[in-house]
């Protein structure tokens, strides 16, 4: 398997935040993970990427075990993610933001980069090009030099997935990406996340928009107090009792 979870609780001072949670992703599939507030998504997500170390459970990718790794280290290791609060750089530009995601990739030592050797001028003229590339992708072109706090939301939220493509991912976590969007940004987003996964690239996603999840997802996991409530295909999650009532609500 690409990816897999397998049984991932985590506590919080004797509060159980998720409870026995599993899931598997394939490669260039996207997966969606949905649930209201306080579910434990982006708990589970901050276990996948680094930040808290499960409880309990086993987390592999590609084969090899990642669960208590830095969140360095699971980066270096092909796994990249958004927030849904933006972090970017607003002083810096679009092209110096989606550097600062080559810091892994670097293939020059410190006295390369004092020095500014040739070594180190080589590497830095194919950054540039790879930084251009991303902006283009992403929708930035001719956007480079322009500062990220000068962008529009919607770009600056595409300037933050950019980033993390920088590291040259084949595991994409997607944090609430289309929050606070207007329909157009949103539509554009959606053709982005769809580009990513042609791209080769397997995506996570939290996302609160039911239209976006039903539109895009292959499979959706439910969350509701820490536990998986249901587990499939968008159709089926859509018709599925236990989701309408503890997200979508009650039909009436």
């Amino acid at each position: 398997m690409f990816f897999a979870a397998e049984n991932i609780s985590k506590n919080f001072e004797g509060l159980k935040v998720l409870d026995h949670v599993s899931l598997e992703v394939g490669e260039k599939e996207i997966l969606a993970l949905i649930g209201p507030n306080g579910a434990g998504k982006t708990t589970f997500f901050n276990i996948l990427s680094g930040i808290y170390t499960p409880t309990e459970g086993k987390i592999r990718f590609k084969g090899k075990s990642i669960a208590g790794l830095a969140s360095y280290q699971i980066a270096e290791r092909g796994i990249a993610r958004t927030f849904q609060n933006l972090r970017l750089f607003p002083q810096m530009t679009v092209l110096e933001n989606i550097l600062s995601g080559f810091f892994f990739k670097t293939r020059y030592g410190l006295a390369d980069a004092l020095f500014k050797t040739k070594r180190f001028k080589q590497e830095e003229e194919k950054d540039v090009r790879e930084a251009c590339e991303i902006s283009g992708f992403i929708g930035l072109k001719n956007k480079e030099n322009e500062l990220a706090r000068n962008l529009s939301y919607g770009e600056q939220k595409k300037l933050e997935i950019a980033r993390a493509l920088a590291l040259d991912p084949s595991l994409l976590l997607l944090d609430e990406p289309t929050a606070g969007m207007n329909h157009k940004e949103t539509e554009n987003m959606i053709d982005l996340i769809r580009k990513i996964r042609e791209g080769g690239i397997a995506v996570i996603l939290i996302e609160h928009d039911m239209k976006v999840v039903m539109n895009i997802s292959d499979r959706i996991i439910v969350l509701d107090y820490g536990e998986t409530i249901a587990e499939g295909r968008p159709e089926e999650i859509r018709n599925n009792e236990k989701v309408i009532e503890a997200y979508l609500g009650k039909r009436t």
